[in-house]
């Protein structure tokens, strides 16, 4: 039998008294709303506990709540509501709390999530691509008769999204379902790989986290002009720019050292707050970005679906023969994202994005 508080300790090997104290607070939550959960102290890394430790196997069928959109209550009828913490994303081991209800599948649902989980176990899925997601929609068709979400343009390893139009294919409970809940198959981590093996690269240490939160002298520090000291992110206009235009930008994970020779601002564009650097188009890709900027101009901030993502890397390819793979490219809101690796051929130069940095985008600002 697993040792579930042995589990915790690794997964939380620091737990300090503002630790305990949010885990104090979410088990009154959880004892309001009637969810079942670990016992404390003798959990003693939260109410949060693995499906497993509540004898359910991997994969289940659950409708589940994320732990920061719990209603003021559950609806009533009596079913089991668990708080689990599942992990995912492989290596990553990704700890995602949830107030979920395990679903009673169909005849033939259990053997098809288990083919799905078997896809993608210890591929140390993160961040999908385009095509991966379109591959996962067609799985998802083939194996279980069901949909992704419309708008959500992301699966990981071991958390497979399905959208709630196809809850009564997959089980025949009646169920009456929460606001905000979601339907998800949830399998088992492979997390056995270490962080060189698997091609990623450690994250920088002197890098400092971009954002509202980032302060006046981390900007001064990398020498990235801004404006006053109570809105340092200025529009593009403040710094003599007109949209469209191409630029190497961070779009709010860790500002790394950047190159003395470029020019770096602090632009807000939307509801974006990045720091970037304008590229000049070479001659060639010019007339087509601009074509793009203008078709793009006005797509709202919303997540896209995965099919406005699958056109929008159809045109960019048509209009500008460069790629856009990344399933959660950041497109809509004044933001056309193209892979980073097509930089020197659109601008004619050997552009580096800064090193050892994982959200530095190229991006047409429209």
């Amino acid at each position: 039998m697993n040792d579930w508080r042995s589990a915790a300790r690794e997964h939380h090997p620091i737990w300090d008294d503002d630790d305990r104290a949010e885990a104090l607070s979410d088990a009154a939550t959880l004892d309001r709303l009637g969810v079942r959960h670990s016992p404390q102290p003798a959990w003693d890394r939260g109410p949060y506990q693995p499906l497993e430790a509540y004898g359910r196997p991997l994969p289940s069928l659950v409708l589940a709540l994320p732990r920061h959109t719990l209603p003021e209550r559950l609806p009533p009828g009596g079913r089991d509501w668990i708080a689990v913490e599942h992990h995912s994303q492989g290596f990553t081991c990704f700890h995602d709390d949830l107030v979920l209800t395990v679903l009673r599948p169909r005849p033939g649902v259990q053997e098809a999530m288990e083919r799905l989980s078997d896809l993608y176990l210890g591929g140390n899925l993160e961040h999908p691509t385009i095509d991966q997601l379109v591959e996962y929609r067609e799985r998802l068709r083939e194996l279980l008769g069901v949909e992704c979400p419309p708008h959500s343009t992301w699966f990981q390893e071991a958390c497979y999204p399905i959208d709630l139009g196809g809850l009564a294919v997959l089980t025949d409970e009646e169920l009456d379902v929460p606001e905000d809940a979601e339907l998800f198959v949830l399998g088992p981590n492979g997390d056995t790989v270490p962080l060189e093996e698997a091609g990623r690269e450690p994250e920088n240490p002197d890098a400092t986290v971009v954002g509202r939160g980032t302060e006046v002298e981390d900007l001064d520090a990398a020498a990235v002009r801004q404006g006053s000291e109570a809105e340092p992110y200025q529009p593009l206009a403040a710094y003599g720019l007109v949209a469209p235009v191409l630029v190497l930008a961070d779009i709010g994970g860790r500002l790394d050292p950047l190159p003395k020779e470029r020019d770096w601002l602090a632009v807000r564009h939307g509801d974006w707050d990045l720091v970037l650097t304008p590229l000049e188009p070479a001659a060639e890709a010019g007339p087509g970005l601009l074509r793009l900027a203008g078709e793009y101009a006005d797509l709202v901030a919303d997540p896209p679906t995965l099919d406005e993502l699958v056109a929008y890397r159809d045109r960019l390819r048509e209009l500008v023969g460069a790629g856009c793979t990344d399933g959660s490219a950041p497109l809509g809101g004044g933001l056309c994202p193209i892979d980073l690796a097509e930089l020197p051929r659109l601008t004619g130069h050997d552009v580096q994005a800064p090193a050892g940095g994982r959200t530095w985008e190229l991006l047409l600002l429209v």
